[in-house]
This record gives structure tokens, sequence and C-alpha cells, in this order.
């Protein structure tokens, strides 16, 4: 078996991680330290697993945690879940390179929901965590020969805790 390696920007080499998507108010809350979304995160530090998103998600991340006057300490949590290699962004050509050769059946009912799913997809994401019904009803997302798991933060939290 083949092991991938991945060199982040902090020069530290990690195995493959489980790939997650969080949409935006999941991440946000998590962020917060709210209940019900913040065991997510620590589940996801805990475990050899890593945040991916967009600059597109990005930029939502930053312009709902503007409404909310938490820009600043957003940037702060972001730059520290990246250098402790658990946040990835990921840039907009790299997934417009590799979404040609997808087959993606199904998408969310709401179109702004579209880029968790085709994140997810085209870099193999395992999770898309999510309390938003549109996402959810998704579960689970098969497209070519994969699938990835939209569930609800404690969902994930749960599953994790069973798997060890």
């Amino acid at each position: 078996m083949q092991l991938k390696m991945k060199y982040f920007a902090n020069g530290l080499r990690a195995l493959s991680d489980t790939k997650i998507v969080m949409d935006t108010n999941t991440f946000l809350r998590a962020l917060a330290e709210v209940t019900g979304y913040v065991e997510a995160l620590n589940t996801i530090k805990k475990f050899r697993h890593i945040i991916i998103a967009s600059k597109e998600i990005v930029k939502e991340y930053e312009g709902r945690a503007k409404i909310f006057g938490t820009r600043y300490m957003l940037n702060l949590r972001i730059i520290e879940l990246k250098n402790s290699s658990k946040l990835e962004i990921i840039k907009r050509s790299r997934i417009q390179g590799k979404l040609h050769n997808l087959n993606l059946r199904r998408m969310p009912s709401h179109k702004r929901d579209s880029k968790f799913v085709i994140l997810a997809a085209v870099e193999c994401a395992k999770y898309i965590l999510s309390k938003d019904h549109h996402l959810l009803d998704l579960h689970p997302y098969h497209f070519d020969d994969n699938h990835v798991d939209i569930l609800e933060p404690l969902a994930y939290v749960e599953e994790q805790v069973g798997s060890t």
C-alpha cells in the first residue's frame, strides 16, 4: 500500500489525512466554541483529519464573520488552523482542473450550497459537516465510485469516538 505524503506551508509532512468540508455556519460556530459544533473541531484536531476549504468558501466565511463583527477573530483562528496543518485552502484552478472529470449527479436544492459538495467531491473528502437540511438531504452523496458522508457535527464526533 502506497501512502500519500503531503507537505504543508510550515514544512510538516502528514500522511493522507481524512478531508472534511464544513459549511459556513458549522465552521463559524465551531470557531466560536458553540456547543454542538466545537466538539467536531476538537475531534478534527485530535485525529488525522483536516478541514479543506476553497478560496470561495473562505470568502463566504469572512463575509459572514464581518456581519457579526468577528472577522478579526476568524482570521486569527484560520491562521492557527493553517499553522497546525488542520486547514488547507484549495485554489480555484485545482478545483476547476479536477471538476470536469467527475459525474456529479445530484446537487443541493440551494445553489449556494453547491460549492461545498463540489469541493468535497473534487478533493475526495470523507465528510461534509452541516446542519443545513439542503445538504443533509443528500447524505450519503454518491459520485463516480466514491461517496461523501454528510453529517451533523455531533454525528461526526460520535462516529469518530465509536471507531476508536
